[in-house]
């Protein structure tokens, strides 16, 4: 078993994102809708009792976001990172990290089969 390192915070959200391509047909009503709840389900996720948080957001961080699929069917990753522009911004909201820029965040997708289906997002400050 790897041993994890004390300092990565680790979410799992019980969903895979709507795919960029169907967020894309969604009036802007519903994508806006759709966005938030997934801002405002990671801040609930993060602010669990007994959930650690880091005390000042990361300045800079690495995060590792593996979408875990309940089948092999074909799927584009980038579909699926479109539609975690929510995801990340629930992060920063949570006060996690400081900004979704490219200058403070290194970001990682990976992708597994497994079920239940769902999204796991690895975050851990980098220097």
């Amino acid at each position: 078993m790897e041993k994890k390192d004390p300092k990565t915070i680790t979410i799992t959200i019980p969903y895979l994102p709507i795919s960029l391509n169907r967020i894309f047909r969604m009036h802007r009503m519903e994508r806006g809708k759709y966005f938030k709840k997934c801002k405002n389900d990671v801040w609930a996720l993060t602010h669990e009792k007994g959930k650690s948080r880091p005390r000042n957001p990361y300045q800079k961080a690495k995060m590792v976001i593996t979408f875990i699929f309940p089948d092999k069917g074909i799927r584009d990753f980038d579909n699926f990172l479109g539609g975690s522009k929510g995801v990340i911004d629930g992060i920063k909201a949570a006060k996690i990290i400081e900004d979704d820029c490219w200058r403070k965040l290194e970001l990682h997708i990976r992708g597994e089969i497994g079920k239940p289906a769902r999204t796991v997002i690895e975050i851990r400050e980098i220097k």
